[in-house]
């Protein structure tokens, strides 16, 4: 369904991204929900292609911060598995 990958430019996935918004709303989608928590260029992106295609963009999460998204998702009995970490920020301990 999704028609990009990651050695895609920005403009190809900014195109992969308003084909896919159009699909859905031809299946009769009215909001796209993104799981964003900051990043304003990012989310005025989203925005932006939803609203080309008459649907709305909601960011429920917004501005909860990391933390907090984190403890609540543990909280409701998630778990995560990391495949990445910045060591400059996390020590191998």
């Amino acid at each position: 369904m999704w028609e990009w990958d990651v050695s895609s430019s920005v403009e190809a996935y900014r195109a992969a991204m308003r084909r896919q918004v159009a699909r859905f709303k031809e299946m009769g989608i009215e909001t796209a929900l993104f799981g964003d928590l900051y990043l304003e260029e990012l989310r005025a992106d989203r925005e932006r292609h939803c609203a080309a295609s008459g649907i709305e963009a909601a960011f429920p999460l917004w501005g909860m911060g990391a933390e907090r998204v984190m403890e609540a998702f543990v909280a409701a009995g998630f778990k995560a598995v990391v495949t990445c970490i910045d060591s400059s920020l996390l020590g191998a301990e």
